[in-house]
């Protein structure tokens, strides 16, 4: 079941998800532009949209690069978070923001691009200004520690599988084309609030499993704790959290290495190069740098969530966003069943 060399696959199957760094027209570390080149830009606070919940990984995120980019600004500005708990509407937000440069957000792929796909959607994310591809994080499908599913062999023989996301995101959209994938029957619960509140609903009994990536903090956390198992990690190696965990590989499903999460971020249509430039080179410089984001990284325990990141510009940004148009018309009619 190999996918083409590009990453793309056909009908019932996922990209492999741009996982690597993405090499061509990356936006390189050349440093910021000077205040005069980017007409003194910026001059006052950035808001940094996040659609999702301020618990997860888009959270710790958000709060981390927002608290030290400025350090790598030309200017002394603030940068703020504000958390919308609803991807549709938080990237619509980001989408329909003045094209100033100083509303910027996560794009989520292939959360964000999914909906758009499968949905009426108010926003076209093809408009969008992309500064840099954050992280990626593959996916995993995970139970309960005491659940009776032990394999995935057990998933494909049950008659229903519940799995439980917080709606209209990338846990939803994932789950739907890699179970589909999986020949797994599976009924998708939504409504919980980020990975967290997902995880919560999980450990409650509230549905079965889940489809997330184990490096995000509440599954990090409820892994160390014994709380929970892989089923299987969609990658070629086995994660260090989860060691006893096969590999979409080991199982047989090639294609399906590499399935996960692009954090991109990205701002409304029209935003000057020059001004996306700076964004682009603050926000890559931040997470390349050996300065107080990484200490911050260390200092809040964020191990896991930190060995996810892959800074990537503009260009290769918009690279992922269009690979993930791409896969997700592909899978069109999965996720119009499932969202």
């Amino acid at each position: 079941m190999d996918g083409n060399p590009d990453g793309t696959f056909g009908r019932r199957q996922y990209l492999k998800a741009t996982a690597g760094a993405v090499a061509t027209g990356s936006v390189g570390l050349t440093g910021c532009l000077s205040a005069g080149e980017g007409e003194d830009f910026p001059s006052e606070t950035i808001t940094w949209i996040n659609p999702s919940s301020g618990g997860g990984g888009y959270g710790a995120f958000a709060q981390g690069i927002s608290k030290h980019a400025p350090e790598h600004l030309p200017n002394d500005v603030e940068m703020s978070v504000t958390s919308v708990n609803d991807w549709i509407q938080g990237t619509s937000r980001i989408h329909r923001a003045d094209a100033d440069g100083y509303t910027i957000g996560w794009i989520d792929v292939p959360g964000a691009v999914g909906n758009q796909v499968a949905k009426d959607v108010p926003y076209d994310l093809k408009e969008c200004t992309l500064l840099n591809r954050v992280a990626f994080h593959p996916f995993s499908i995970a139970v309960p520690a005491d659940s009776e599913y032990e394999s995935l062999e057990d998933m494909q023989a049950a008659d229903e599988v519940t799995f439980g996301s917080p709606g209209g995101g990338v846990a939803s959209i994932l789950g739907a084309v890699s179970t589909d994938a999986l020949d797994i029957p599976m009924k998708l619960i939504t409504g919980y609030s980020g990975s967290n509140g997902t995880i919560t609903g999980m450990l409650r009994g509230d549905f079965e499993a889940v489809s997330l990536p184990p490096s995000t903090p509440p599954m990090t956390k409820a892994l160390k704790n014994d709380e929970i198992r892989l089923i299987v990690l969609f990658a070629q190696q086995r994660s260090e959290l989860a060691p006893d965990a096969p590999t979409a590989a080991e199982l047989g499903y090639d294609d399906l290495t590499g399935t996960g999460l692009n954090r991109l971020v990205g701002g409304p249509p029209g935003i000057d190069d020059d001004r996306a430039d700076v964004l682009s080179e603050a926000i890559e410089e931040t997470i390349a740098s050996d300065g107080e984001f990484r200490q911050w990284a260390k200092d809040k325990a964020k191990h896991a969530l930190f060995t996810t990141l892959k800074p990537e510009g503009r260009e290769a940004a918009r690279e992922i966003l269009d690979q993930g148009f791409e896969n997700m018309r592909a899978n069109e009619d999965i996720l119009e069943q499932h969202l």
